[in-house]
């Protein structure tokens, strides 16, 4: 029985950890970026696989807006060939 509870525990796991907003912080700097760049913030938003984050991808763009980039930039897989339908 404790492997049913096991299971289930590792199904929630992967479908919260699959469909949670995950930010990672990463400090780069290098000799040839000129001065004007040193702060700048750059969001990637990345493999979103058409999930829904709320009305209006409302949860993405709040905390898209917290992190106060100077740019966004979208790559990876922003839909899913699965899903035809997109918002």
């Amino acid at each position: 029985m404790a492997w049913l509870g096991v299971a289930l525990a590792l199904i929630a796991f992967f479908i919260w950890q699959n469909n949670d907003i995950i930010l990672s912080n990463v400090n780069w700097t290098h000799r040839k970026v000129p001065p004007p760049f040193d702060g700048f913030k750059i969001l990637l938003v990345s493999d979103l696989h058409g999930k829904r984050f709320g009305r209006g991808q409302r949860r993405l763009l709040n905390k898209a807006a917290a992190c106060r980039p100077d740019i966004i930039t979208i790559t990876g897989d922003i839909i899913d060939g699965r899903r035809k339908k997109t918002e």
